[in-house]
């Protein structure tokens, strides 16, 4: 009994003191407070992840018109419909600041009467197919293979005469991002990696380039390398490797690799590119430099190209492109322009011999070249007719025979996800010239190009 008392006696002093005690609310806001920051909450490492999708839809039909004389129009005298979906899918996983993973899955159905006709002129029975083409298909029949690629990520779930549809990855990568010392970055796997200054034209740009008549840039053809950014004290350093397999055995050579380095500084207000690599069986020197004029920026990129192999006299090349470009308000729009020339010394205005040219049709089935000519000059205009409604015209001259080919466009901004794009090219000259139809040797055709008008509808996600 004594006991029980001395307990509850002892409870009671105990909740008397306690209650004597107690902080007021602020008192109690404020030790919670500094609790907090005294002793953080610890966080899980699963914290550190930031999952990024998105993507497109884009929808592509085109209409041209062959001539009688081309190698398309002795095929065929109807209007040459051609079409294309597109399907890709982005995710871009980021840990904290130093690493991410990034893939890029791509769907293609393509087909209509060029592949049809491209299909039966080959003999194939699948149409052709290139490694490097960035134009991926757009009506013209072909295809995209990793058969010089390191890793094959590219298949067919059909593949006739008239279509293809076609799946594979053009982004899976891994990238690491040091968080001390010189090295900024190493990012593993198939990636996109763009040198050089030009628009259209782009000498050092040595993997996977654009061609000069594409108008779609959103994404540039991935390829399986190394790349490594780093700090080299006078400016940035860039470092790629890049294995190929050899088409037909598929082993990886080392004549087949690609190899090389770029060092970006800035000296007497000019910023300064110099570039070497080992490409395939080439060695190839670059310099680059871009600064401003006024309220106008030039750019310029050369390459000297050491062949492995003679070229029709040539042991090696020059490769100079040089542009400026300009904005301005005029009658109340805004107006964008540029002029940009280009020169190619491995080519010259014999194309039957260029075409019978190992060194140089090589080349084109790379993806490196796409022109004939040596001497080019390119401009594009912008006006904005209205804040969602663009218009383009973009001209490239053959200077030396003279051809030229014109691709005038309008996009159209329907909402913030849907782009409309309405285009047309164009080309001219006379027959035996490049955009007027070269005639290959013993050929009765030529290779002018048709003439069209297309329609990309695009939808971001």
């Amino acid at each position: 009994m004594n006991a029980t008392a001395a307990t509850t006696d002892n409870s009671n002093a105990t909740s008397s003191n306690s209650t004597s005690a107690s902080p007021s609310p602020q008192e109690s806001n404020a030790t919670q407070v500094a609790a907090e920051v005294a002793s953080p909450e610890k966080k899980s490492w699963t914290d550190g992840f930031d999952l990024q999708l998105g993507g497109h839809v884009k929808l592509y039909g085109s209409m041209g018109y062959a001539l009688p004389d081309s190698i398309l129009g002795q095929q065929t005298q109807s209007a040459l419909l051609d079409g294309q979906a597109e399907l890709r899918l982005k995710a871009n996983l980021y840990y904290e600041n130093w690493a991410a993973f990034e893939a890029h899955f791509e769907n293609f159905l393509v087909g209509g009467d060029t592949r049809r006709i491209s299909s039966q002129l080959s003999g194939s029975g699948g149409g052709a197919s290139t490694a490097g083409s960035s134009t991926r298909g757009l009506g013209l029949g072909t295809a995209i293979n990793d058969d010089r690629r390191f890793m094959d990520l590219t298949w067919f779930i059909e593949e006739n005469d008239d279509l293809y549809i076609q799946q594979r990855f053009d982004r899976l990568n891994l990238s690491f991002m040091p968080l001390s010392g010189p090295i900024r970055m190493v990012r593993l796997g198939r990636q996109a990696v763009t040198w050089g200054n030009g628009f259209l034209f782009n000498p050092m740009d040595l993997l996977n380039p654009f061609a000069p008549t594409d108008v779609i840039r959103d994404y540039k053809l991935g390829d399986d390398l190394a790349y490594v950014q780093a700090d080299a004290g006078i400016g940035g350093l860039e470092l790629v490797g890049v294995p190929r397999r050899d088409p037909d055995s598929h082993k990886v050579l080392w004549d087949d690799a690609s190899l090389g380095g770029k060092l970006h500084a800035t000296w007497q207000h000019i910023e300064w590119d110099l570039m070497a690599a080992k490409h395939y069986q080439d060695f190839v020197l670059g310099l680059g430099a871009t600064g401003y004029w006024g309220d106008a920026a030039w750019r310029t990129s050369a390459t000297w190209t050491f062949l492995h192999e003679e070229s029709r006299g040539r042991y090696g090349y020059l490769a100079l492109v040089a542009n400026m470009d300009y904005s301005w308000v005029w009658f109340g729009k805004n107006w964008y322009g540029y002029v940009e020339a280009y020169l190619n010394t491995l080519a010259d205005t014999n194309y039957p011999a260029t075409l019978d040219d190992p060194v140089y049709t090589e080349r084109i089935a790379r993806g490196e070249l796409f022109t004939l000519g040596p001497v080019y000059v390119a401009t594009n205009l912008n006006v904005e007719l209205h804040p969602l409604l663009n218009f383009y015209v973009t001209t490239i001259v053959n200077a030396a025979d003279p051809s030229a080919l014109f691709q005038p466009r309008f996009v159209w901004s329907i909402t913030d996800n849907i782009d409309m794009l309405l285009g047309g090219n164009i080309a001219a000259g006379a027959r035996r010239t490049e955009y007027g139809g070269v005639v290959p040797s013993g050929a009765d055709f030529d290779l002018r190009p048709p003439d069209s008008v297309y329609c990309w509808l695009s939808y971001y996600f």
